[in-house]
């Protein structure tokens, strides 16, 4: 959320005001979370082989094709990598998941991933089917775009790891200044040495 918020900031334009505002609120009653859409099981990471088309029709943009692997699914919205029809290039495109009604804007969810891990951030195979979406930049720098939203993510992520491992150091030494055992506190301990 934070990375697509920061892709709207900087490339967005005055057009995505109203997401920004949602992304970047501590309000929980406002507050969005944002999904990234990149991975097509044809080309895995190599996003250059996506087969996702943008169409423009009737003056909006509808994404066609499958995505694999899509985080996320039930945030407020997505970013995700298209080619303009005819064209060769990846675009960066802001998706709303849901219509004013509340349904799928023309997304069908085909089957969620069995990840290990974080299934609290449903993870699942789309297909879309005329989903309407907005294209940020230009064709050809999509995936540099998309880069800022999962180098964000890769950051808290690896900040999130070390202050949680911190934590626990902190907890377990603490535990081990109080608790006995053989007739001494645990960070007496040669074993206890060993494990810390």
């Amino acid at each position: 959320t934070d990375g697509a918020l920061k892709v709207l900031m900087d490339h967005g334009g005055d057009q995505f005001l109203s997401a920004v505002e949602h992304l970047g609120s501590r309000d929980p009653n406002m507050f969005w979370t944002s999904g990234q859409w990149m991975t097509e099981k044809n080309g895995g990471s190599d996003v250059s082989k996506t087969e996702t088309i943008a169409k423009l029709e009737d003056g909006i943009w509808r994404l066609h094709g499958i995505k694999w692997f899509t985080s996320a699914v039930d945030s407020e919205m997505s970013l995700a990598l298209a080619k303009p029809e005819g064209q060769d290039k990846l675009q960066l495109f802001f998706v709303k998941l849901r219509d004013d009604r509340g349904s799928l804007n023309n997304i069908k969810i085909m089957g969620l991933k069995n990840k290990l891990g974080t299934k609290a951030l449903p993870t699942a195979e789309l297909e879309l089917c005329g989903t309407p979406a907005i294209p940020i930049g230009k064709p050809g720098d999509g995936v540099k775009l998309i880069s800022t939203q999962f180098n964000v993510t890769r950051i808290h992520n690896a900040l999130e790891c070390v202050s949680s491992m911190r934590r626990q150091l902190a907890l377990l030494s603490d535990y081990a200044r109080t608790r006995e055992a053989f007739g001494s506190k645990l960070i007496d301990l040669p074993l206890f040495d060993e494990v810390i």
